[in-house]
């Protein structure tokens, strides 16, 4: 069986920008000295003063919803290049992993790319082709 990971850059980018905004806000915070978990309130001031560097607009007035800044931060968040595929990879892992312990034969399991029904399909899942 081939096993083939797909990731849709729309759905899956805003997911893997908001993944990587947690983490730099994280690593502001381990810088300052602080140790635990973030608190909503500070992911919030970490993201007005983010959208606030954004634009010399947004240095005076009042700030919009935290979703709307939160929305224009992630605009500006860079993705490695790598990490639409890393997440079609890891899909298509976990899934021959799932399968394996269900109990298939690991040499009957195939991690495949560049099939035609995930070209043409696409989407946020894992193609099966049984041979």
């Amino acid at each position: 069986m081939d096993v083939e990971g797909t990731a849709d850059p729309a759905a899956d980018g805003k997911t893997l920008k908001l993944k990587e905004l947690k983490r730099q806000a994280g690593a502001a915070r381990a810088e300052k000295g602080q140790k635990g978990e973030m608190t909503d309130e500070e992911y919030v001031k970490f993201v007005e003063k983010r959208w606030r560097s954004l634009a010399p607009q947004n240095q005076s007035g009042t700030p919009p919803d935290p979703a709307a800044m939160e929305d224009a931060v992630l605009a500006s968040v860079q993705l490695p290049p790598e990490s639409l595929s890393a997440l079609r990879q890891g899909r298509a892992e976990a899934a021959r992993t799932r399968l394996q312990a269900l109990g298939v034969d690991p040499s009957r399991l195939f991690l495949t790319q560049g099939g035609e029904r995930a070209k043409k399909e696409g989407g946020t899942r894992v193609y099966f082709t049984l041979k």
